[in-house]
């Protein structure tokens, strides 16, 4: 409702006019903080929120422009164009409201108040074009679609032909709300001469390139950090990092990836079983997408003798401002230890290792020992690290799971391996297989200082037993069934390199042999109902 209110300047001064209920147009317009109040007076216009009492202030002499327009289904909404190429949109406003602002626009600000129309026809095809810090799609010249520039995470040409725009994901959002998280958008290219120049840009590709400079993925300032071609497992391929001032962006041959420092979750440098590779992983709230594909975790492979000489592009005081003497103007050394202290400056994160009195941190004999234990989990090959507070899996596909999360855990033992489920609070599980057995006795000790409840307690301390019984018999194990084969009624051992199973080999080499126990128990109860006279005499002398 609009409200006069005088000046305290004198008569002259025009009037103030006052909207209240105003909310403040955008992804988070459904958040109780964006609702407001919208000021018109001599010096421009201004908002304020009711609940954090955050204020949007437009002077009169950074206004470009004002639009007019009806918001479904009953309100109406203003537009407010300025300088920089920057808009602020309002909803709330009657349609009586209309005269009022464009009576106000011409007295004082000497803006005309124009009158947008959107397209209601549902059509799909029109013009895409970017206009100052938005992306919009226009049918028959209305304005039919309008994304934030800095809401686009990625912007690839694909074909020539096709523009795909992926969004980042709306932290804000409710589980039961809806959000558009990609558009693609067909651009063909017109036909050209045979004299054109081959090496022009299409449509397509010109639509990406407009929008990497106005947007976020690479107008939002200057790159204060680079580190040039990383190796990254997760999502695959080698990157260039680059490091502003509010995030960060993986720069590879195909895809470009924005993460913003707000949602790295945690930071993570854990040592690979090769002795020669470091697993450099950054957690994230959000998951990076790429189509269907969702990266909750970054997995980037360091070489430990990788050194690399890093210059800051701020200068010193500010950069003792933003990072407290945490780095310096110019970094040298290798890139293991240099990647994970910058990384942790900008985000504010912690650097997780394996503690020193953690899994396999200490050993009577002083020797390195392999802080993760190779594993298969959901058909991947990787390595579990157990940590201080939780679990992490380096794999194809990494996962991560808190102790805090797990209700009770169990273990199951073969002859040289043991597997272990994980059963969570919220009725999930999670199983690791093919553990290395000499792993065993370390892993429990571990999981019982932590206090995780072990539902087969009693037999794995049994199982624990053996294992230093056998430890003191100086580590002799006996050959198992599945090492000894029969030959006409005698066994004798198996030769190493013929041996297979579970400790050879995955769950596949396990599979094989239940199969060949499976046929051999076979063969051997057909060989004895044809000594007992065949089948159904078997039967009839048993009374079946």
């Amino acid at each position: 409702m609009a409200e006069a209110a005088s000046s305290s300047a004198g008569a002259s001064e025009p009037e103030t006019q006052q909207f209240g209920n105003v909310l403040l147009a955008g992804k988070d317009q459904h958040r109780e903080e964006n609702l407001g109040t919208l000021r018109m007076h001599s010096g421009g216009f201004g908002w304020k929120s009711k609940k954090t009492g955050h204020v949007i202030a437009i002077s009169k002499s950074d206004l470009r422009g004002a639009e007019w327009a009806k918001a479904p289904p009953y309100a109406c909404m203003l537009k407010l164009r300025a300088k920089g190429g920057f808009s602020h949109t309002f909803v709330g406003l009657r349609s009586q409201d209309r005269g009022v602002v464009g009576d106000y626009c011409a007295r004082v600000f000497e803006l005309d108040l124009k009158d947008v129309a959107f397209s209601w026809k549902g059509w799909n095809w029109g013009e895409a074009l970017v206009e100052g810090t938005s992306l919009a799609f226009r049918v028959e010249d209305k304005a039919a679609l309008e994304i934030p520039l800095a809401a686009v995470s990625q912007a690839i040409a694909s074909n020539r032909k096709e523009a795909i725009i992926e969004l980042a994901d709306d932290d804000t959002a409710a589980p039961e709300d809806e959000m558009v998280v990609g558009i693609r958008f067909h651009v063909p290219a017109a036909a050209r001469d045979d004299e054109a120049d081959e090496e022009e840009l299409a449509p397509a590709e010109t639509l990406v390139a407009q929008i990497k400079e106005s947007g976020d993925l690479e107008a939002s300032g200057t790159s204060l950090a680079t580190f040039e071609d990383v190796g990254l497992t997760v999502p695959r391929g080698r990157y260039d990092i680059e490091m502003f001032d509010k995030f960060l962006k993986l720069h590879g041959k195909t895809y470009d990836y924005k993460v913003l420092y707000t949602n790295v979750a945690s930071v993570y440098v854990l040592p690979k079983q090769d002795n020669y590779t470091m697993a450099f992983v950054v957690s994230l709230e959000h998951p990076l997408r790429q189509g269907a594909t969702m990266y909750p975790h970054i997995v980037m492979q360091l070489p430990r003798d990788a050194t690399v000489d890093l210059e800051i592009a701020l200068d010193s005081a500010e950069l003792k401002r933003r990072f407290d003497d945490k780095l310096e103007r110019s970094e040298s050394g290798e890139l293991v230890d240099l990647l994970p202290k910058v990384m942790c400056a900008f985000t504010k994160k912690k650097v997780v290792r394996p503690k020193v009195g953690g899994f396999n941190g200490e050993k009577e004999d002083k020797l390195p020992r392999p802080r993760a234990s190779a594993s298969i989990a959901q058909a991947n090959d990787g390595f579990l690290y157990p940590l201080d507070k939780c679990f992490f899996f380096v794999a194809n596909k990494p996962l991560h799971i808190d102790f805090e999360r797990i209700g009770s855990l169990e273990f199951n033992r073969s002859a040289r391996t043991f597997d272990i489920t994980l059963y969570m609070r919220d009725g999930s599980s999670h199983q690791f297989v093919n553990l290395q057995r000499s792993d065993y006795k370390e892993l429990f000790a571990f999981l019982q200082g932590k206090q995780i409840k072990i539902r087969n307690l009693a037999a794995a301390n049994k199982a624990n037993a053996d294992d230093a019984d056998d430890e003191s018999d100086g580590g002799e194990e006996e050959p198992r069934a599945a090492d000894l084969e029969t030959h006409h009624g005698a066994s004798r051992e198996v030769p190493a390199s013929r041996r297979r199973g579970p400790v050879y080999g995955s769950h596949q080499a396990a599979a094989r042999e239940q199969q060949r126990r499976g046929r051999r128990d076979g063969r051997r109860r057909r060989r004895r109902r044809r000594r007992l006279g065949g089948g159904r005499g078997l039967r009839a002398r048993r009374g079946v």
